[in-house]
């Protein structure tokens, strides 16, 4: 379900939808995005959906059920025998809704009062207990977060990640930028880095994830980490996913579609150095150059020739003096640097 496809639809019905959504169905991170956004967009959002949570407060748990054997299912609907109306019309109402009728959800609605989970501040009701944390960086800041498992994520300027957490899951969804990794061991429950369709796991150690425009690269400095393909839901590939496995001193490139491009052996020194200040890049393309770069400077550099993009550089500078880059550039032959109010531009002569 996602929140386009509610937007016809009252707030309440809405709000009903997805109830019967959180509980009905197997719950993708997607879908959870999507149900945060919605519960997000508006106060009334998060009213109405508490008062329909508040109505299954008053369904008697699963144990009263089987006693009284008080739930029957007739055509399409479900009633609530010897119950309180607003706990039948609501019920009523919220399969209507969702026109289903199977019969899981009789348990699954009785024993929900008894599973609670507190986001962005309100009481809601979820098949398993996962803490939610969005967490940023903007143009020129650095962040050191800590994780609920004690592991610790050093965030590059300009980058986002969503981590999720339970009794039965460590996971992070890195959805732009870079990040470094420091993971607490934990043999039972491993740790899992999601970056567009590759997967990154581990059960403790250390290493640096890149999400860029064209690939994400993975970079290894202490362990050993498995990588995979995350396979669409509706994929009919016959192929197998991707299973590799990166040792310190291992780099590896994956395609937007989770591939292997390229695995290599990399030093350990050279990774991550942007947590000191430094960028330090070996035959590096002029594209990746600049995109890291960007992520520290208010006025952007934006390179409009797609042969110069493909240029490699081994160059080495602090984060804040990304000019002397452009000034070695323009010294170049076939190389020019045009300086404009709101962006500079590398081109061709």
């Amino acid at each position: 379900m996602t929140t386009k496809e509610l937007s016809q639809n009252s707030v309440e019905e809405q709000a009903n939808a997805w109830l019967v959504c959180l509980y009905s169905e197997q719950i993708s991170d997607a879908t959870k995005d999507d149900f945060l956004t919605w519960l997000q967009a508006s106060k009334k959002h998060a009213s109405v959906y508490k008062q329909v949570e508040q109505a299954w407060r008053d369904i008697p748990l699963a144990e009263n059920i089987v006693e009284h054997e008080s739930l029957v299912e007739h055509k399409g609907t479900v009633a609530v025998q010897s119950q309180a109306d607003v706990a039948q019309t609501q019920a009523n109402k919220v399969v209507s809704i969702a026109n289903r009728s199977h019969k899981k959800m009789n348990t699954l609605l009785a024993i929900a009062a008894s599973l609670i989970i507190t986001i962005t501040g309100y009481t809601l009701w979820w098949p398993q207990a996962i803490q939610t944390q969005q967490y940023a960086t903007v143009v020129g800041e650095l962040k050191t977060i800590t994780l609920p498992d004690n592991s610790v994520v050093y965030l590059a300027a300009k980058s986002t990640f969503t981590s999720y957490f339970s009794a039965n899951e460590r996971k992070v969804n890195l959805t732009s930028g870079t990040a470094y990794f420091d993971i607490e061991p934990n043999k039972n429950k491993p740790f899992h880095v999601v970056a567009g369709a590759s997967e990154i796991t581990v059960v403790g150690t250390e290493f640096e994830v890149r999400k860029g425009q064209e690939h994400t690269r993975i970079s290894v400095t202490e362990g050993v980490v498995s990588l995979s393909t995350i396979l669409p839901s509706d994929s009919t590939t016959i192929d197998k996913p991707l299973k590799e496995i990166l040792t310190v001193g291992q780099r590896a490139f994956m395609a937007k579609n989770g591939d292997l491009i390229t695995k290599n052996k990399i030093e350990k020194s050279n990774v991550a150095t942007w947590k000191s200040g430094r960028l330090i890049y070996l035959d590096e393309k002029l594209d990746v150059i600049v995109e890291d770069v960007n992520r520290y400077r208010a006025v952007p550099i934006i390179i409009k020739s797609d042969e110069l993009k493909k240029l490699t550089f081994t160059a080495s500078f602090d984060v804040d003096k990304s000019e002397e880059m452009l000034t070695a550039l323009q010294q170049l032959p076939n190389i020019n640097v045009v300086r404009e109010a709101q962006a500079i531009f590398i081109v061709s002569e």
